[in-house]
């Protein structure tokens, strides 16, 4: 038997999530990696302030750019790098 490869929808790689505040900058997300592949249902659990918003926030790329610093990571959907985006490529995939 042939083992095939899962085809990932969407992979978050090694994300690191900062924001500038008025003491420096605050570590949000520190390495979060996650693969959803295509057809699964993903639900993200934890406890309050432990950064659920934020991942799913970069995954459909509406934090704001100051005060949020991406250092690293890549947030892949379908294969495209959320991250490099241009807004109207980001608009169009928001409407599908």
């Amino acid at each position: 038997m042939i083992a095939t490869e899962k085809k990932l929808a969407l992979e978050i790689k090694n994300l690191h999530v900062h924001f500038r505040v008025y003491e420096g900058i605050s570590r949000v997300l520190d390495g979060v990696s996650i693969e959803v592949g295509k057809g699964e249902r993903v639900g993200l659990a934890g406890e309050t302030g432990c950064g659920k918003s934020v991942t799913m926030k970069a995954v459909m790329g509406i934090l704001k750019r100051p005060p949020t610093i991406i250092p690293s990571g890549e947030i892949l959907l379908n294969g495209k790098n959320v991250l490099k985006m241009i807004h109207t490529e980001l608009i169009r995939i928001k409407g599908q």
